[in-house]
Order: structure tokens, then C-alpha cells, then sequence
């Protein structure tokens, strides 16, 4: 069965699942799963098919079957290597779980992970590549709930930014 041009072209904007790019990789995977009708099978334990018979066997089998493939196919070889395990490869809740209690912990080892590469990133001229930047690492900390107040992280954006943009913060 071939893909139509609209599956592969939604597919293609979904980047591999690595340890810079959860917040992105999560909203487009799910819009993948979602539109490919098996973001339930991810989302919902008890993935247990022994009650179904039939037609409904073989639907509920082959979603969890292409969940399965869709996370597996969107992970960086590191991803793969430190999230499927003999024990989770065929069940897509677990593998979700995993992948979330890597990559979304809001444990204090997570939480400082990514506030320290937040604080540790300095400003190197290109105020179109900061934003970008500084936008994707915005996008990680409601992710960990690190609960950082907006002010806080206002002033900490920039006062990043170099001596020759201070006309810009003045007038912010």
C-alpha cells in the first residue's frame, strides 16, 4: 500500500526524536498519530486485544502495530537505544510512558538539564537566531513545569543580549 503525497509530506515534518527536540517532536507526532487514528493506542494502557474477535481484532492489532512503527521510525538511533527495551517494544503506551519519562520528567536532574543549557546560552550577534533559538528553549520549560515566573525569564532573555542591543531592552 503506497502513501498518498499529503501522508508523506505530513511524515516529512516530523524530525527524529532526539535530546534536543522533544517540544517540537511531541506536537507534531501527535498530529501524525492523530490524523493516522492511533495516538489512543500511545496515550491508553491496556492495549490488551484478547476480548476482540474478528474485524476488531485485526483493526485494534494493526493500529497498535503502526503506533508502534510511527515512534520507532521518528527516533534518533540514541533515542531508540535508551527508550525500547524487549520489555516495552510492542506495547506503544509504554513505549509514550518512556519516551516521556525521559524527555518530559520534571524530575530535578530534568529540570536542571534544560534551565542550565537555558541559562548557559549567550548571544552572538544574529538577533534572528537568538529568538529561534531562545523560542525552542521557551518551549521546554512548561514542558518539566520548572515554574520559573515570566518576568524572571523576560529579564534573564535580555538581559543576554549584547551591549549594542540595549537600545532595544530600553525600549521594551
Amino acid at each position: 500500500m503506497s502513501e498518498s503525497n499529503e501522508e508523506k509530506t505530513s511524515s516529512r515534518n516530523i524530525p527524529k526524536l532526539n535530546d534536543k527536540n522533544f517540544a517540537v517532536w511531541s506536537m507534531r507526532i501527535k498530529a501524525h498519530l492523530r490524523a493516522k487514528h492511533t495516538l489512543n493506542s500511545c496515550l491508553s494502557p491496556g492495549n490488551d486485544l484478547s476480548g476482540l474477535s474478528g474485524a476488531a481484532l485485526v483493526n485494534a492489532s494493526k493500529r497498535k502495530n503502526e503506533a508502534i512503527d510511527i515512534l520507532m521510525n521518528f527516533m534518533s538511533e540514541e533515542a531508540f537505544d535508551a527508550i525500547i527495551t524487549p520489555a516495552n517494544k510492542d506495547d506503544p503506551h509504554a513505549i509514550w510512558m518512556k519516551i516521556h519519562d525521559r524527555y518530559a520528567s520534571q524530575s530535578v536532574n530534568n529540570q536542571g538539564r534544560i534551565w542550565l543549557k537555558f541559562m548557559r546560552y549567550e548571544y552572538n550577534g544574529n538577533l534572528r537566531q537568538y529568538i529561534k533559538d531562545i523560542t525552542k528553549m521557551l518551549n521546554d520549560i512548561p514542558i518539566i513545569k520548572l515554574g520559573v515566573p515570566d518576568p524572571i525569564l523576560t529579564y534573564s532573555i535580555l538581559s543576554k543580549l549584547s551591549e549594542d542591543m540595549w537600545n532595544v531592552v530600553d525600549r521594551i
